[in-house]
């Protein structure tokens, strides 16, 4: 049996719980359900989630964690994967990085 020091150990338990996670979550991001969130749910209340963003410069669209689905909705990482409505908003809106 080998020998496996704190660090080596901290390393396999991080990896071991986060991975099943990170594996569920990009499953259901990368999917095209049609599934739309609903705002009065926990976690859009949580990120409050609007369908309809007051600045049309901060819209699901140009989010980091939104994958368009088609030219009205897409998937949210955030969200579970669940459809959004490209127009919309939430406090976890990061910009796409553009090129």
């Amino acid at each position: 049996m080998k020998n496996v020091n704190r660090r080596q150990f901290s390393k396999i338990i991080a990896i071991t719980s986060i991975a099943p996670l990170a594996t569920f979550t990009a499953a259901r991001a990368g999917s095209t359900t049609k599934e739309m969130v609903d705002p009065e749910s926990a976690e859009a209340k949580a990120v409050k989630f609007i369908s309809q963003s007051e600045d049309p410069a901060q819209i699901c669209a140009g989010c980091n964690f939104y994958s368009s689905i088609d030219d009205e909705t897409g998937s949210c990482i955030i969200l579970g994967g669940l459809s959004v409505p490209n127009g919309a908003f939430c406090d976890a809106y990061q910009a796409k990085k553009t090129t």
